[in-house]
């Protein structure tokens, strides 16, 4: 189930995704077939109507990236923006990608991040206790609003003698 989050005063949804085992899971998968490949179902309310959702990670053997692709019901027409992260234990994002004012039905987030990153070189960093953290955020794009004023200024000129 999605979390309602506030980003600089606007109002959307907050998923956030713990993979545990993440690397042993992996590694088994890879050993079996080409690729690894988990998803996560989730709901959520108020942007407009309730909309399904998918997340899915996918992992190649012989590719080098982390992979991320969010599918929503084809139905689902509103604008929306969405971010992606990869968190720290401490919950600050260590990777994140953004995708703006979009009506598509699947965003793909290909080269999401250097497999060798999040395996090996900064395990500890986004593999604390073998667990990947993702936080995926969406708004309703485009609900902001904007005014302008323009203020004449009458001048009067009054000459005393």
């Amino acid at each position: 189930m999605a979390e309602q989050c506030d980003d600089v005063a606007r109002k959307g949804y907050a998923l956030l995704w713990y993979i545990q085992n993440f690397k042993a899971d992996a590694d088994i998968l890879l050993q079996r077939d080409e690729f690894a490949s988990l998803c996560n179902s989730f709901e959520v309310h108020s942007l407009g109507n309730n909309s399904n959702w998918l997340l899915g990670i996918t992992m190649y053997e012989c590719g080098d990236f982390l992979e991320f692709d969010l599918k929503r019901d084809e139905s689902d027409d509103i604008p929306v923006d969405i971010e992606l992260s990869l968190l720290s234990p401490d919950g600050s994002p260590l990777l994140t990608k953004q995708i703006t004012s979009t009506t598509q039905s699947v965003f793909e987030f290909e080269e999401f991040a250097e497999k060798d990153d999040v395996l090996v070189k900064r395990k500890q960093e986004f593999l604390n206790n073998d667990t990947l953290t993702l936080r995926c955020r969406i708004w309703p794009a485009g609900k902001e609003f904007v005014c302008h004023t323009v203020v004449n200024c009458i001048r009067t000129v009054m000459v005393v003698s």
